[in-house]
């Protein structure tokens, strides 16, 4: 598997990167946001597209939950060291450490800190040609300042009128695409801590996962 308060603003259709970039910080400055989304995940070499609905919450520092809720259920949630994969209809919960799946930015966890995009990514708008930016929005265009094997380019559309993060796109070296797009987005809604540690329910298989996780 493989995501942001300012109203319109007078001349935003002729601002730089820079300044699109220190709108959404601004956006996404609160201590949290949540949002609907809906992820096409394409695999190029097969021509499959897989498509799932949900709801995705971040709280700052580094917290994360992802609450997929078809075409299966499953919750992916981390309280920013601890990282929890829970599959209901099979009684499983796979536990490891976050940092093996979501350091640097990884699977948006960036939302929860949307400052780390001038750190680790080159930033310009998108070309003409290479995706395409719907009218009111915005089209960014993020290469690593490190190669990184499961990740070539990082697309966002933001909405000119909100500086909302509306859709994201990652490409990885094989062409593979995960496209989420965001809706009802907001934000300062009072997540507590706790919302992002997740209770195994009784009689609940744990796994660790290989990257060295840890049972609960």
């Amino acid at each position: 598997m493989f995501i942001l308060v300012v109203c319109s603003v007078p001349n935003s259709w002729a601002l730089t990167v820079s300044e699109v970039v220190d709108r959404v910080e601004a956006r996404y400055a609160s201590p949290d946001c949540q949002a609907g989304f809906l992820q096409e995940s394409t695999l190029k070499a097969m021509g499959v597209t897989d498509t799932a609905t949900g709801r995705v919450y971040f709280k700052k520092p580094d917290m994360m939950r992802w609450d997929y809720e078809a075409p299966e259920r499953q919750t992916i949630v981390t309280d920013g060291k601890t990282l929890w994969m829970y599959r209901p209809d099979e009684a499983q919960v796979m536990v490891g450490w976050a940092a093996d799946y979501f350091g640097d930015g990884e699977g948006l966890s960036f939302l929860s800190d949307i400052k780390i995009l001038r750190s680790q990514f080159q930033i310009r708008f998108a070309a003409p040609g290479s995706e395409k930016a719907r009218a009111g929005q915005w089209l960014l265009e993020l290469t690593p300042n490190v190669p990184r094997s499961n990740l070539s380019y990082l697309y966002l559309w933001i909405s000119r009128n909100t500086f909302d993060i509306v859709r994201s796109k990652v490409v990885n070296p094989f062409g593979d695409t995960t496209t989420i797009t965001f809706d009802n987005v907001q934000f300062n809604k009072n997540l507590k801590p706790s919302f992002f540690v997740f209770e195994i329910p009784e009689g609940t298989e744990v796994l660790k996962t290989e990257e060295g996780g840890m049972g609960q």
